[in-house]
C-alpha cells in the first residue's frame, strides 16, 4: 500500500494536537515497518531475531512520532524510514550483546507472526 506524505504530515498535525497518534497514524507505521522490514530479512538466520529487531524498529517509530518537526520538514515517511531503520540496527546490536552474554532464548518478546511462513524453506 501507499503512504501519501501529505495524508501523512496531515496525521501527525493531528495527533499533536490530540496529544496522542490516531488509529490512521498507528497504521501508517505499522505499515512503514511491515513493508520496510521485508528488505532486511534476508540478513537474518532465524525468525525470532528478525522479528525482535522490526519489533524495535516499530517501538521506536512510535516512541519518537512526536520529535517530527512539521515546521523544518516536509516528508514524515524519510523520517520515518530513517527511525525504523536505526531502530532495527539498535535492535541487532543489542541482540548480538546479549547472545554473547546469554545461552537462552528470552521469554518475554512479542513477535510479528506474518513473518513466520518466510523461514520455514531455511
Amino acid at each position: 500500500m501507499y503512504i501519501d506524505d501529505r495524508k501523512m504530515l496531515y496525521e501527525i498535525i493531528l495527533s499533536k494536537g490530540k496529544g496522542k497518534r490516531t488509529k490512521n497514524l498507528d497504521n501508517m507505521l505499522i505499515l512503514i515497518s511491515k513493508n520496510l522490514s521485508l528488505k532486511f530479512i534476508n540478513r537474518y538466520t532465524n525468525s525470532i531475531d528478525f522479528q525482535s529487531c522490526c519489533n524495535q524498529g516499530l517501538f521506536r517509530m512510535l516512541l519518537y512520532w512526536k520529535n517530527f518537526n512539521e515546521k523544518k520538514y516536509t516528508s514524515p515517511f524519510s523520517y520515518f524510514t530513517e527511525i525504523f531503520k536505526r531502530g532495527i540496527a539498535e535492535g541487532y546490536g543489542e541482540l548480538i550483546l546479549w547472545k554473547k552474554n546469554s545461552d537462552c532464548e528470552p521469554m518475554n518478546m512479542v513477535y510479528f507472526t506474518d513473518y513466520e511462513e518466510r523461514f520455514k524453506d531455511k
